[in-house]
């Protein structure tokens, strides 16, 4: 039921026991990479308290709604493994000797780590919960059932069923770590998930990388040369100065990394003093295929950064809460940013633009494994575009027309 980094049990143990998140962990602890102190609360532990909970049959209901019906009955089973289901007394026990030792370490990271996340096909990218700073055993214990409960978030089945892995045998595992007190955090892709090119392309934010990966702010932005580590800061929102010896490490460290798994790699990692933490490892989902040329002139009214490929011209929605509204097939979603609760809405866009976020935020990630274009860092999009106006999306260029 619990696996620890350094046992060989962590790096052996299949994705179906631990999911994708921890066995990226494992193996970057296996080649030696700093990563914090973690251990797994495996997905039989989950699915010892769904049995003793009878989930069997709420779970598979829930699976055959559609969209529209799916919500309260999700907000309904969430509410019943989180709150109204007492534990079984024996995984009780395990669960406080294991993790009692690790609030020694001060405030954690509980962390969801599905057994359908972090696919080479689909990344789940922000689907289930995370939970930043959590003190104490009774409070390590809760999040730990609200992470299983995100397995039934209304976002994170609509995201399975579009990627084609709502399959019944899904579990969730869950990762206690210690928290990073991070000076400076962010992404790295090994290659540009937009254009087709090979620089290692890294986002950055101050602090705790949360924000960033939400798209609730602008990142700092740098490319950096494979061969010869010359590195270019191509955004700078004013987060962070991260200097030429950080950034020669990282891409040492992550090129290394790209080597042993044997693809691109999409990290989360934290920079604490002069200690570099690796905290998400994962492959690259979406593979760059090359615009075609065009010889159109485009109208732009509009700039912001290219954050998944490709044009669309469709009615402006402007959404600045996922919950009030639903979109009609075709439209174009301009919202300030969108974090999972947005999954829904899309499976009915033809395109994204947001006011905030980066290029490896989970919005854009989604995007890109959509097969829509999105433009992300418009600046004042959502009182420049009217609503209803035709807009023209150019997920190549970063720009946006109006009417």
């Amino acid at each position: 039921m619990i696996l620890h980094l350094d046992d060989a049990s962590g790096l052996e143990a299949p994705e179906q026991l631990c999911g994708g998140k921890w066995r990226g962990l494992a193996r970057l602890r296996a080649m030696g990479a700093r990563v914090p102190e973690s251990l797994c609360v495996t997905a039989d532990a989950y699915r010892q308290f769904a049995a003793h909970a009878g989930l069997e049959e709420a779970t598979a209901q829930l699976r055959a709604l559609d969209e529209d019906g799916r919500a309260e009955k999700s907000a309904s089973l969430r509410v019943r493994i989180e709150d109204e289901t007492q534990m079984p007394t024996d995984l009780a026990s395990l669960l406080r000797n294991e993790c009692e030792r690790f609030t020694e370490f001060g405030p954690l990271a509980v962390r969801s780590s599905a057994t359908s996340e972090d696919r080479d096909d689909a990344s789940s990218a922000g689907q289930y919960d995370t939970f930043l700073g959590v003190q104490g055993l009774e409070a390590t214990l809760e999040a730990i059932r609200r992470c299983w409960s995100s397995l039934w978030s209304d976002h994170a089945i609509a995201y399975r069923t579009r990627m084609g892995h709502n399959e019944p045998s899904v579990a969730m595992a869950v990762i206690v770590q210690r928290l990073v007190p991070a000076d400076v955090a962010g992404v790295a892709f090994t290659r540009h998930p937009v254009e087709d090119r090979s620089e290692i392309l890294i986002e950055a934010c101050r602090g705790l990388g949360d924000d960033l990966v939400s798209g609730r702010v602008n990142p700092d932005r740098f490319e950096i040369d494979r061969s010869t580590g010359t590195w270019t800061r191509v955004a700078d929102a004013g987060q962070t100065n991260l200097d030429s010896r950080q950034l020669r490490t990282m891409r040492d460290i992550f090129l290394e990394i790209e080597q042993q798994f044997g693809c691109a790699v999409d990290l989360e990692w934290a920079w604490q003093g002069e200690e570099l933490f690796l905290l998400q490892a994962r492959p690259i989902t979406t593979r760059v295929t090359p615009p075609l040329p065009s010889h159109e002139t485009q109208h732009e009214d509009l700039t912001g950064t290219a954050a998944s490929p490709g044009t669309v011209t469709g009615p402006a929605r402007v959404l600045l809460d996922p919950d009030v509204a639903e979109l009609i097939d075709g439209d174009v979603l301009v919202a300030s940013f969108t974090d999972p609760r947005w999954t829904r809405h899309f499976r009915r866009a033809a395109g994204l633009i947001t006011e905030r976020g980066g290029l490896l935020s989970h919005g854009a990630i989604l995007a890109r494994e959509c097969g829509i274009p999105a433009v992300v860092g418009v600046e004042g999009a959502t009182q420049r575009i009217p609503q209803g106006n035709h807009v023209t999306l150019n997920g190549d260029r970063g720009t946006v027309g109006i009417g």
